[in-house]
């Protein structure tokens, strides 16, 4: 296929009508003194043509001055076609995410906030921490969390953060480098904190959550990217909670 033909195909494929394609590409080849050359060259309606070409103009994919009308570089098309995938794409995660709910009713959950930015994600992390409760618990892959959200430091500001409010029970389902540091024995009195390990295949998954609101944050990392959610629900704060005590269970605790 000819260089020419496959960008005819790939512009119909960008969202361009036949029209806007052809008109497009004749003025790639060769600016137009007017609409009317145009016309004679492309064999199209005189009006069919005009709107065409205000179209294009629009997508800044032609641009008319006192010489003419000519072609633009293909820039903001392919920018246009980033921004909407983009936008796609989020949209796709959030229904992603909000698919696992949807059998429980829509009274069931009372707030859903899928998070996208760091920001947004810290806020949420910290948040967790802030709530009046006897104990936060938390479990998953903490080794794939932190990096992603500041590492120590953001280890540090939540726990310390947390103990103004509650004691803390985790469970991790990996060990490495953040694992460790944050089990120092000298620190589990100081900042009233119990961590297990379970080995258990729940990684790159990591929920933080408490004995008593129903609030949920949820993480996981897919294709190297953080996904993040902060969930209101009495339901599914009961469903993690239930999971984390089966965790413990499994650990030989009561």
């Amino acid at each position: 296929m000819s260089l020419n033909k496959s960008l005819e195909k790939t512009l119909l494929e960008a969202g361009l009508s036949e029209m806007e394609a052809m008109v497009y590409l004749s003025l790639l080849k060769k600016p137009a003194v007017s609409t009317w050359d145009l016309v004679i060259r492309t064999g199209l309606s005189k009006s069919g043509v005009y709107r065409t070409v205000e179209q294009l103009m629009n997508r800044k994919l032609v641009a008319r001055d006192k010489e003419g009308i000519r072609a633009l570089s293909l820039k903001a098309l392919v920018a246009d076609l980033s921004g909407k995938e983009r936008k796609l794409r989020k949209t796709a995660l959030d229904l992603k995410q909000m698919a696992p709910f949807l059998k429980m009713g829509n009274d069931a959950v009372e707030r859903f906030e899928p998070l996208y930015t760091k920001d947004q994600i810290d806020e949420a992390f910290m948040f967790m921490a802030e709530h009046e409760y006897g104990v936060c618990l938390d479990f998953g892959d903490c080794e794939s969390l932190f990096p992603r959200i500041g590492g120590v430091k953001a280890g540090h500001n939540f726990r310390d953060e947390r103990v103004k409010h509650a004691k803390s029970e985790a469970i991790l389902t990996t060990w490495g480098d953040y694992s460790e540091y944050f089990s120092r024995l000298v620190d589990k009195d100081r900042f009233q904190f119990e961590i297990n390990y379970l080995n258990l295949d729940f990684k790159d998954k990591f929920v933080v959550l408490n004995d008593e609101s129903d609030y949920v944050f949820f993480t996981r990392v897919e294709d190297e990217e953080l996904q993040a959610y902060l969930v209101k629900s009495k339901s599914i704060a009961d469903i993690q909670r239930a999971q984390f005590k089966a965790f413990s269970q499994q650990l030989g605790n009561r």
